[in-house]
């Protein structure tokens, strides 16, 4: 599935960048890691088309689904 493996590349990035904001204050300005930057903007259009060709969920009823959930909640605080 697209999205779910990470690249060795942006791997690397993504350790880059928490070492230098653990190097840093979060008011520093550093520069763009590239390969974050575009697998954020691929992710975003990719997100975008799956999100528009969903089929519109405002026709479902979930009462079901919001009484598994009610139920979920309570049992989580006895």
């Amino acid at each position: 599935e697209p999205g779910t493996d990470l690249s060795q590349g942006l791997l690397a990035a993504v350790q880059e960048l928490l070492r230098r904001k653990a190097a840093c204050g979060e008011k520093e300005l550093k520069p763009q890691l590239p390969v974050i930057s575009e697998f954020i903007k691929t992710e975003c259009s990719r997100l975008k088309e799956a999100a528009a060709s969903a089929p519109q969920d405002s026709r479902c009823d979930f009462a079901e689904l919001n009484a598994v959930f009610r139920h979920a909640l309570m049992q989580a605080h006895t």
